[in-house]
Formats: structure tokens, C-alpha cells, sequence
């Protein structure tokens, strides 16, 4: 083997080898690690963690958040209505107005009282999206409820739509709680109803969360529902290959419609801690276990800031305990969640060295020649 020949084969290896170690090293193949964290974890401040190998990906551009211990369902006084801007400007069915409380509350003292009554047995709640949910779009819902009913029958939870209305028709996704199912559907009276789990969705007389992911399309779109019940495991399904739109379409309100009636005689329904992120799934939580999915109390934090490197938010305690021991997740906009940061409530930070080993990486294959 002549000298320049070695020198070649010396020279490729060396170029596999650090193609190999610049893959390795990249976090597009990883779930988000957290690294380091700084500030005080008590309800309403601010803290950041950080990400070392700036793992934590792309954001939501803004999210809307109603939690929170000087948010608005805390700042509201009880009996009167509802009111925050984009929330109930032009409900054309003003009968029923959901109405501040503090009868229940998941978090803090208060919630959104809701009860559909004889006079139009609905109860709205709607909110206009600053920017619309296109076919080519994303949307991240997630909502606690606490629902006492009587009777067997419907509860109409929510819907997505093109405009404020809850009058059944196109370029609309609805959700519904029957007493023994639970259905999805677009375009009502339109298309088939598709049944999916958890089913029934209602649990009676306790604060459940109910997350809704949809990943927007005209034929390849998906719907997820995802619902906890704090110290349950939590359930989830996805509808893949979804037509979740029609073409041109897009949606400018979510409207939590609470109707009941097909064999409800009677609803309370209290909400708490609405979250909606419009783009993107990513988020930060706050869980009871080490590991994201074994966890069986989850807490969304609404963040003010987002980079692939540093995360701010505010704090939300939810239904924690003022000292708590509870882990941090990050999860990015794939759905990936970080391994979990161990944290204690009422207990102050500064950013330090990583306490999570890197995620072992995925995808990679060497070939030694």
C-alpha cells in the first residue's frame, strides 16, 4: 500500500468518524433534556431552565392561559360573568353565561361555573383565536373539568369552528361525552360520527384534565384526546389519516359549547385552568414521577419564552401541595418529553451542572470499513 493510499484511507475515516460524532451529538434525535434550572418553584414566579445541548427545539409562539394564582379565573368575583379579552365578545346565545365560582376549584380558590339549564340547556364559553387553525396548522387544547350530571345523555364539550356558532355545519370538530362513549366528528350531520377512547370520557364528581392535540389536514390530519384523572393513569387514543378540515377552511373559535340534554336532566360543570397553544404541542409540566408517561398528576406551566437553550415560565402549583417533591418536563413540539428534573415546592434554584444523563441517542449506525 503506497503512502498517499494510507493517507486516504486515514483522511475517510476520519470524516466518518466525525460525521458520526456530529450526529451523536445532535438533539434532533433525542427527547429535550434539561441541564439546569434557576428561581424559586412557588406559585406565580418565574423561573428558566436551560438545556446544555440546546435540545429543547422550536416553541409555541404564544400561548393563552387562564390558570394561575393571579390569572383571570382567580382574579374574578364569584356570581358575576365570565370576562377576558377574546373570551364571550359576540356569543350570540346569551343564556346560561358561565360565571366566576367559588363552589370548586382544581386550582387556586376558584373556577368557571357553567350549568346549562331548560332555558337553552347550553353554556358557553368561547374563545376567538388571534390567529386562525389552517389545514396546515396545529392546535394544543388542554382543560380541567369537574362535571356532576343526571340522567343518561349527551354532554357537548367543545368544538372548533370557522365561526361563533354551535349550529352544526362545515369546517367544524366537535367533541361528545355520551354516558356510555365518547365521539369525535368534523362537520356534523355532514360525515360519520368516529368513536374513540377514553370512553366513557366523563368522570363523575372529580377534577379531570382533558388534553386535545390536533395536527391539522384535509385528509392526513390527526386527532388525539388525552384525559387524566389525578392519581390515574392517564388515557389516551390518536385518529390518524383525519380530514380534520375541509379544503380552504380554518378555525377562528374554540367553543366549549356544555350541552346537555339527549337524557341529561341536569349539569354543573366547572372549568379551571384553560391552556391553548395555537402552532405548536410543546410545553413544560410539572409531574409526581420521575418519568413522564408514569406519571399520574400533571401540571402545564405556561411559559413566556422559548429558545432551543433556555425555557421561561411562570410557576402554576395546580392541586400540588405548597412543598411538594415533583419532577419537570419539558416536552418538545414531536411529543417527546425529557427525563423528568427533580424539584421541591417553596425550594429556590440556581443553574448548575446537569443532574439527568444525555438521552441515548437513536438512528445511528456504524459501518467500520
Amino acid at each position: 500500500m503506497s503512502a498517499i493510499t494510507l493517507c486516504k484511507q486515514i483522511y475517510r475515516g476520519a470524516i466518518r468518524m466525525s460525521l458520526i460524532i456530529l450526529i451523536m451529538g445532535s438533539p434532533l434525535l433525542a427527547a429535550p433534556t434539561i441541564s439546569g434550572l434557576s428561581g424559586s418553584i412557588v406559585d406565580d414566579s418565574t423561573v428558566t431552565i436551560t438545556s446544555s445541548s440546546s435540545s429543547f427545539g422550536t416553541g409555541p409562539s404564544s400561548v393563552e392561559w387562564l390558570g394561575g394564582k393571579s390569572g383571570a379565573i382567580e382574579s374574578g368575583t364569584p356570581g358575576s360573568k365570565f370576562s377576558k379579552t377574546n373570551w364571550d365578545g359576540a356569543n350570540p346565545w346569551p343564556e346560561n353565561y358561565p360565571v366566576y365560582s367559588s363552589s370548586q376549584a382544581h386550582s387556586g380558590s376558584k373556577s368557571i361555573y357553567c350549568n346549562p339549564t331548560s332555558s337553552s340547556w347550553n353554556s358557553i364559553l368561547d374563545y376567538q383565536l388571534p390567529s386562525p387553525v389552517t389545514s396546515s396548522g396545529s392546535l394544543f387544547v388542554s382543560t380541567w373539568y369537574r362535571i356532576t350530571s343526571s340522567g343518561s345523555g349527551q354532554w357537548k364539550m367543545n368544538r372548533f369552528t370557522t365561526n361563533n356558532t354551535i349550529v352544526d355545519g362545515t369546517n367544524q370538530l366537535v367533541l361528545f361525552s355520551w354516558t356510555d362513549g365518547t365521539q369525535v366528528c368534523v362537520d356534523p350531520n355532514v360525515v360519520s360520527y368516529t368513536g374513540i377512547s377514553p370512553s366513557p370520557i366523563a368522570t363523575q364528581n372529580t377534577w379531570m384534565r382533558i388534553d386535545q392535540y390536533i395536527k391539522a389536514g384535509t385528509s392526513s390530519g390527526s386527532y388525539t384526546l388525552t384525559k387524566y384523572v389525578p392519581g390515574s393513569t392517564k388515557q389516551s387514543a390518536t385518529i390518524s389519516s383525519y380530514p380534520t378540515h375541509r379544503s380552504g377552511g380554518s378555525w377562528n373559535y374554540i367553543i366549549w359549547q356544555n350541552y346537555a340534554g339527549n337524557g341529561l336532566s341536569e349539569a354543573k360543570i366547572y372549568i379551571d385552568d384553560i391552556y391553548i397553544s395555537n402552532g405548536s404541542q410543546a410545553r413544560v409540566e410539572i409531574g409526581d414521577k420521575s418519568t413522564y408517561t408514569s406519571c399520574t398528576h400533571l401540571e402545564i406551566q405556561p411559559t413566556s419564552s422559548w429558545s432551543p437553550s433556555s425555557i421561561s415560565f411562570k410557576v402554576n402549583k395546580g392541586s400540588f401541595g405548597s412543598s411538594d417533591a415533583a419532577y419537570l418536563f419539558v416536552v418538545d413540539s414531536s411529543g417527546n418529553a425529557s427525563a423528568g428534573y427533580p424539584i421541591t415546592f417553596a425550594s429556590s434554584y440556581a443553574s448548575g451542572s446537569d443532574v439527568n444523563p444525555p438521552a441515548k441517542p437513536t438512528g445511528i449506525t456504524l459501518t467500520i470499513q
